[in-house]
């Protein structure tokens, strides 16, 4: 399950910039992209935002494909930039064009999101995971209650940093994640 990644920087739920990576779409590996990017637009919140999102999704080794390139050249804010050569999807993709925005989304198997609404406080989407029913795991997984970890908060909605990061930890630890009936694990 899962292999495709699809990381996007959104405001105002307008996707500004995306990256799509072959194989990433695994729990662990989706959260280290998204903390590289997620660093990159903390520690530059000076740079214009487009620019800073760009340069977030290059920080984790995404590079324009030539389509990318042509549509650069046709913007005058942004024809004179410097910009990082895709070298593989595996790498990563990235995309601004809505044309390359809309593939990135279309290829994607697991998604992760950093909304920057609130550039002091980010939020972020993280649906690299599996989950299913309370019932159907107890009963596919009747000795894994011990390692159930009850949340207060939704993860399938928005989160904050630390919730993120006590989140991916926990699955990575091997917990399952339960909320309102749901379970939610690693895919690995």
């Amino acid at each position: 399950m899962g292999q495709r990644l699809n990381l996007g920087i959104r405001k105002k739920s307008k996707i500004l910039a995306n990256s799509y990576y072959h194989w990433s779409a695994y729990t662990a590996s989706a959260f280290e992209l998204v903390d590289i990017a997620y660093n990159y637009l903390k520690t530059h919140s000076r740079e214009p935002e487009l620019m800073r999102c760009i340069h977030a999704l290059e920080e984790t080794g995404a590079g324009l494909e030539q389509q990318e390139f042509e549509y650069v050249q046709s913007r005058r804010d942004l024809c004179r930039k410097i910009f990082n050569k895709a070298t593989d999807r595996n790498e990563g993709l990235l995309a601004i064009s809505p044309r390359g925005i809309q593939d990135t989304e279309d290829w994607a198997e697991e998604t992760a999101y950093i909304d920057i609404d609130d550039p002091e406080n980010p939020k972020f989407y993280f649906w690299v995971v599996w989950s299913m029913d309370e019932d159907n795991f107890m009963e596919d997984y009747p000795d894994s209650q011990d390692d159930i970890v009850d949340y207060t908060f939704d993860p399938d909605d928005e989160l904050t940093y630390p919730q993120l990061c006590q989140y991916v930890k926990d699955l990575c630890d091997g917990k399952a994640v339960r909320y309102q009936g749901r379970i939610y694990k690693e895919i690995a």
